[in-house]
């Protein structure tokens, strides 16, 4: 199951986000053998799609963006959807994290 978690990117910036990867109860999750992968795009069905950075420091996964990958005809300003999957060693995925991301436009370059 899931999390749900809404996100708001700004074109044309660098986007970083930190989510902590504890269980219902705040101890952290094992994520030995663990690999993540993570996709933005415009709609479910969207052929083209941005790969989340997703990066993982003391049960802190931190999910980027580029300013390049922000003002990429991908991520067109409205509404866009994510999510982050995690591969177990024995390449099982569970989607851990979802949700819409909010792409709000850029003035400037």
């Amino acid at each position: 199951m899931s999390v749900k978690v809404n996100i708001v990117i700004e074109q044309n910036s660098n986007f970083s986000l930190d989510y902590s990867l504890n269980d219902p109860f705040g101890n952290p999750l094992d994520l030995t053998g663990y690999t993540f992968v993570g996709k933005i795009k415009r709609h479910y069905l969207s052929a083209n799609s941005i790969p989340l950075q997703i990066t993982i420091s003391n049960n802190i996964m931190t999910i980027s963006l580029t300013a390049n990958q922000t003002s990429s005809d991908v991520l067109d300003a409205g509404r866009a959807v994510y999510d982050i999957q995690g591969i177990s060693s024995s390449n099982v995925s569970s989607r851990l994290i979802e949700g819409l991301a909010t792409i709000s436009p850029g003035v400037s370059p």
